[in-house]
Parts: C-alpha cells; structure tokens; sequence
C-alpha cells in the first residue's frame, strides 16, 4: 500500500472515528448549506445546457448543423435583393 493511500485511510479514520460530535447546525449554516446545494444544481444545468447539443452529436442522436444551413431566411432574402 502506497505512503498517501495509507495517510489517507488514517486521516478519513481519525474524522470518523468520534462517536459525539459536540456541534449543531444553526439557521444561517443551513441555510448556507441549502443555498450552496441549490446553486451547485443550478450551476449543472448551466453546464448542460451549453454542451447539451455536443452531447446529442457524439452520440448520434442528432446531426451537426453546417454553417451554410444555419442562414435564416430573412438574411437569405436581403442577400437576394441586393
């Protein structure tokens, strides 16, 4: 077993190793915690949003959209009239 595995199963040991934790949650602290859970959350949805359609290309579900077919009409119509 490796040095850093080692101090890593004694460190994770010794925090839970207490059986009385002399310690409470107040109102502001869950708070805090709800608001961080929440904006984690939100943070993710975000995040698959933005490489949501990536996602669907890689795994074949849609097809990449060339840049000549994202044109859309009205800027097709000006190009003509001109």
């Amino acid at each position: 077993m490796k040095k850093s595995t080692l101090a890593a199963l004694c460190f994770a040991l010794i925090l839970t190793w207490e059986n009385h934790a002399h310690a409470y949650l107040d109102a502001n602290s869950g708070s805090i915690i709800i608001q961080a859970l929440i904006g984690g959350l939100v943070g993710l949805g975000v995040l698959l949003k933005m490489y949501w359609h990536g996602f669907l290309i890689k795994i074949g579900v849609k097809k990449a959209i060339d840049e000549s077919e994202e044109e859309t009409p009205e800027i097709e119509a000006e190009a003509e009239s001109e």
